[in-house]
């Protein structure tokens, strides 16, 4: 039987690889394939070439230090998990698994075997990565050992918590006594941690700095917290060895302990199948939700609608606006009401330390956030094109010209990111004028640079909305995704190439514009002492420009929209 569960798992392992292969000959995912890889070699693998002579340029440094908290993490993750509320012991197979292995003669044992060679090829490629990312010292085979046995460990629990259940010990009592547990061990710490730091002067040199560290890390190695730490400390030991003896003890201690971990799963009495249909259905509903969040069609506020209706004279341009306005209300209404109530905490703090040097700090945070919100708010309000390309032959059939029905769909949008920049911008304006200081944050909000920044803020916002737009009608296969799409390198690089594209062209349209504004800025800057007034009046020529712009692309993208073949272009990209 284990032969089989191998066979099965190297198979399908073996067969999504070739899946993800046979799609590099088409041009969008070799070209995201080989984004993604440059990104990780740039990243992590050139830097694992480069050597010193103690370790890889890269690499995490390791420490006892490091070890010991790395330990207290584990231990932490080791006892919260016992606090899940989930006490059914089901384990998430797929539907096929469930078909096949259930009403076959498989023992348990055998079911939680076939779950752990499962696991075993996202637990490699999640060891491969974290390894060209700093964990180097683990030489892969540690960080595979402990996420391994993390996994079978998680695995115990869960069975542990249904027959918990059994003997009447519910949710509540099991988070009464990890929380007591947490509680005391944290207080014993807290006691022992006075101890190094104790009538000890603040340190002057690297030496006293040292020396504070080593008596700070003597009280992990006390006699409660050394038996405490016991088990973890061998997770975190694979994870930052010092050397290949280190890592070699440690995971032969890890296998030991899965071993251990295994027999008490499989001891465990409980009937985990019926339990473990419901979780793999759970499962499947929680992808499939998260799957329509990123392409906009959860709905959150189902009985949010607008105050206005459509009436029979309503065109189609104000039917798709209506649509896609009360789509924002039921589906990114709470995300708009979030970033305001952020942002509301920023001024309530910035309030709090008025006069303090904190003041400027808060300020720069939200002037940071005013500059970064058009490109996320054009990612959290997806009720465009990118939401109805799957219905294009709806969108087709309706008595409107590609270009008008380009302006209908990015209309709701960009009237709600753009109002809610105005209101980031003015907040943040009015926050900064309150600290009172000649800092030069000051220079970057004030009334001159608020008053242009208010006036671009609603093409900006258009343009951005619109280059996302563009993607969907010039390369619908990168905008319509499968729902298996979700990861590899592939998707990764196509969400790279998608960002760089998005600054190139942006920035590109604001080129003109920044051409036609800086003899205007320098005029008002030499001659009329930063006029706000005649700012206002040299920024229309530079907005002009971007509405140009605007409406040029929105016309040469109509057209592209009417000529879109749906049996042949869509069809493709959703097959």
């Amino acid at each position: 039987m284990i032969g089989a569960f191998w066979f099965v798992t190297t198979r399908s392992f073996k067969n999504r690889l070739l899946q993800r292969l046979r799609r590099l000959r088409s041009p969008r995912y070799a070209l995201s394939m080989l984004a993604g890889l440059a990104y990780l070699w740039f990243v992590a693998f050139r830097r694992m070439t480069m050597s010193s002579s103690h370790v890889s340029v890269g690499a995490l440094p390791v420490s006892d230090i490091g070890v010991d908290i790395l330990s207290v993490i584990a231990f932490g993750a080791m006892l919260l998990v016992w606090a899940f509320p989930d006490s059914g012991g089901g384990l998430v197979f797929s539907e096929a698994e469930i078909q096949f292995l259930f009403p076959a003669p498989v023992s348990r044992r055998e079911l939680l075997i076939y779950k752990i060679f499962r696991q075993q090829p996202p637990i490699l490629i999640s060891a491969l990565m974290m390894t060209a990312f700093g964990f180097r010292h683990s030489m892969f085979i540690g960080l595979w050992m402990a996420f391994m046995v993390m996994s079978i460990y998680f695995t115990m629990v869960s069975l542990g918590r249904a027959r918990l259940k059994l003997m009447h010990i519910g949710f509540v009592a099991r988070l009464a006594v990890v929380v007591v547990l947490a509680l005391g061990t944290g207080m014993l710490i807290a006691s022992d941690l006075h101890n190094p730091f104790a009538n000890k002067p603040e340190p002057q040199s690297n030496a006293q700095l040292e020396a504070l560290l080593r008596g700070a890390g003597s009280l992990f190695h006390s006699p409660f917290v050394r038996a405490m730490l016991f088990i973890p400390r061998f997770f975190a030991t694979a994870v930052f060895p010092k050397d290949a003896a280190t890592l070699a003890l440690a995971c032969v201690g890890l296998l030991a302990v899965g071993v251990a971990f295994f027999q008490l799963a499989a001891r465990l009495n409980v009937s985990f199948e019926e339990a473990s249909v419901h979780v793999s259905q759970k499962h499947q509903r929680v992808r499939a939700t998260i799957w329509d969040r990123r392409a906009g069609r959860v709905i959150i506020l189902r009985r949010a609608r607008l105050p206005v209706h459509l009436t029979e004279r309503s065109g189609p341009v104000l039917a798709i606006v209506w649509k896609n306005v009360t789509a924002m209300l039921r589906t990114s209404l709470a995300w708009m009401i979030l970033v305001v109530v952020v942002f509301s905490a920023f001024a309530v703090d910035a309030a709090i330390l008025h006069g303090s040097n904190l003041h400027m700090g808060v300020v720069a945070i939200s002037l940071m956030f005013c500059a970064l919100f058009p490109f996320i708010g054009s990612n959290m309000l997806r009720q465009d094109l990118r939401l109805d390309l799957p219905r294009i032959e709806i969108l087709k059939s309706y008595p409107i010209t590609g270009e008008r029905l380009v302006l209908a769909e990015i209309a709701g949008p960009t009237i709600t990111v753009a109002l809610v920049e105005v209101f980031l911008l003015s907040g943040t304006a009015i926050l900064t004028h309150l600290a009172d200081s000649s800092d030069a944050m000051t220079r970057w909000v004030s009334p001159e640079f608020v008053v242009i920044a208010l006036l671009v803020a609603i093409p900006i916002c258009a343009i951005e909305l619109l280059i996302h737009n563009a993607v969907a009608i010039i390369l619908p296969g990168w905008a319509l995704q499968a729902p298996d799409e979700t990861r590899g390198f592939a998707v990764f690089g196509q969400r790279l190439l998608i960002l760089g594209g998005n600054l190139i062209v942006l920035v590109v349209a604001l080129v003109p514009a920044v051409i036609v504004f800086a003899p205007t800025f320098f005029l008002a800057h030499r001659y009329f002492q930063d006029s706000p007034v005649f700012l206002v009046l040299g920024t229309v020529p530079a907005i002009t420009v971007l509405f140009v712009e605007l409406w040029i692309a929105i016309h040469l993208l109509g057209t592209q929209f009417d000529q879109i073949d749906v049996a042949g272009e869509i069809g493709q990209a959703m097959s």
